[in-house]
């Protein structure tokens, strides 16, 4: 496969339980994602490692999600 500099890739595969995406920004830089069901499958959690290509210091962040109750 060839990529184009110009454009924004991902790729993405499951490990153990875990969605991990690998993405690539057209202005550089890159980021690493990892999705996972936490608390017995009630909490969706997203863990982001970014990197941009300007930056000195990588961005670390963790969201978590609660599922909503089935009415």
């Amino acid at each position: 496969m060839i990529l184009n500099a110009q454009e924004d890739f991902s790729f993405a595969h499951w490990e153990d339980g875990l969605l991990l995406v690998e993405a690539r920004p057209r202005d550089g830089g890159f980021a690493d994602e990892k999705y996972s069901l936490i608390n017995n499958d009630t909490q969706l959690q997203i863990k982001l490692f970014i990197q941009p290509e300007g930056f000195q210091v990588p961005i670390e962040l963790t969201r978590i999600f609660d599922r909503m109750p089935t009415p």
